[in-house]
């Protein structure tokens, strides 16, 4: 059913769940449904459902879903699934999936997938994947870019 606020524990949040706001907690899977907010504490694998906005804490696997912002904390890695927008935060590997928009933050290594906009942020290593543009909006730095990846376009 549907739940307005988890603090502290761990739980499995079931497919066609609703969390209002999960706040230093460890979730071990979330499979399905919604969450509003991950502010802090720990989810292990995110393989499906929404998470609108994750600013804190800590994410270790983002394999399937939706997540729509990233705006802090730290993503271990993105290894399937779709996210929208990365705008703060640290995401250290992007090895799968697909990102819509990064535009600050820190990503250490794009090793595979797909990222369809780098405009602002930094990128340590682009080491795979396919990156579809690079602009300058929010003067982005890449550090290194092996021969490996795909850059279709590279405006900045």
């Amino acid at each position: 059913g549907d739940v307005e606020l988890l603090v502290g524990g761990q739980f499995i949040i079931a497919p066609g769940a609703k969390i209002e706001k999960a706040d230093c907690m460890v979730i071990n899977v979330l499979c399905g449904g919604t969450v509003n907010d991950i502010c802090g504490g720990t989810v292990n694998d995110i393989r499906g459902g929404t998470v609108n906005d994750i600013r804190g804490g800590t994410v270790n696997d983002i394999s399937g879903g939706t997540v729509n912002y990233i705006r802090g904390g730290t993503v271990n890695d993105i290894s399937g699934g779709t996210v929208n927008d990365i705008s703060g935060g640290t995401v250290n590997y992007i090895s799968g999936g697909t990102v819509n928009d990064i535009r600050g933050g820190t990503v250490n290594d794009i090793s595979g997938g797909t990222v369809n906009y780098i405009r602002g942020g930094t990128v340590n290593y682009i080491s795979g994947g396919t990156v579809n543009d690079i602009r300058g909006d929010y003067n982005p730095t890449i550090k290194n870019i092996s021969k490996n990846a795909t850059i279709v376009k590279d405006n900045r």
